[in-house]
């Protein structure tokens, strides 16, 4: 997900806080998702790694700009 919120909550509860960009491609290793022309990145503060069944954040990523973002 990409999440309007720095530190994103343990479990999503405001659809309109975040974007799906998917499911997640394996569990290790570099992974990309590519983000739709219509997202304006500057909305969103974090990557996040989220469970939809769980409804849990495994993990996420601050972004503060390009090549600085390392998970959490």
């Amino acid at each position: 997900l990409l999440d309007s919120s720095e530190k994103p909550p343990q479990s999503i509860n405001n659809p309109g806080s975040y974007v799906n960009l998917g499911r997640l491609e394996k569990f290790s290793g570099a992974q990309r998702y590519p983000i739709p022309d219509a997202i304006n990145l500057a909305n969103f503060k974090s990557a996040v790694i989220w469970c939809r069944m769980a409804n849990a954040t495994f993990g996420y990523a601050p972004l503060h700009g390009a090549g600085t973002a390392r998970m959490q």
